[in-house]
């Protein structure tokens, strides 16, 4: 047998199964292997960022701004005599208080002054105050005071139609502090006029008075 029988021949060699040889990577195969593994990370980390995220505070006031704490003051009728107590941060802000009152209230009334002046205090804006005294000129134990962020109004009114209208005067001109409304309401009953007429005309139609 010739060498071409034994070894074969060139054109009857057994045909091999090609072998394939991965071609270049490439710069686009080596930013995926960069840039994959960055985004899995990132959207695994996303949810655990927001399961942390600090929660939302809402504010009823103004964001930062502590609450108003003005210096405790007193203004109390009795009768005739208005008496004044607490402290105001100079004199110009007292004399605002004081022309108030005289504008408002009944002539001849005394003002006893027990004010004490401490420049270092905030206190209330009685400047546009003139209505509410006004409308309780008629109450003999009127009553204002004053404790941080609250005014409370004491004293008897005549009427329910007066209580309120103090009340919202109160409540507007100062809209920014809280307004307790502890006045009562006068429930003394009247006698009408006509009804003690009535009466003296039963007692004239008596024959013994008659006689």
């Amino acid at each position: 047998m010739g060498l071409g029988g034994r070894f074969g021949r060139p054109g009857e060699t057994p045909r091999r199964t090609p072998i394939s040889y991965p071609r270049s990577l490439g710069m686009g195969w080596l930013i995926g292997l960069v840039v994959i593994p960055l985004l899995i990370t990132a959207i695994g980390y996303a949810p655990s960022r927001a399961a942390h995220a600090p929660p939302v505070v809402v504010s009823s006031g103004n964001p930062g701004k502590p609450p108003l704490s003005l210096a405790p003051l007193s203004i109390v009728r009795n009768g005739n005599d208005i008496t004044l107590t607490g402290e105001f941060p100079d004199d110009s802000a007292k004399a605002v208080l004081t022309k108030v009152l005289k504008g408002a209230l009944p002539a001849g009334l005394s003002i006893i002054d027990r004010i004490q002046i401490d420049p270092k205090v905030d206190t209330l804006d009685f400047s546009n105050a003139g209505k509410i005294f006004k409308n309780s000129a008629s109450i003999t134990d009127f009553g204002l005071t004053v404790n941080g962020d609250t005014i409370s109004l004491t004293g008897t009114a005549a009427s329910q139609d007066q209580k309120n209208t103090i009340d919202s005067e109160a409540a507007h001109t100062w809209s920014n502090l809280t307004v307790v409304d502890e006045l009562a309401v006068d429930r003394t009953p009247t006698i009408a006029p006509r009804i003690a007429a009535s009466k003296s005309w039963a007692v004239r139609q008596d024959p013994l008075w008659i006689s």
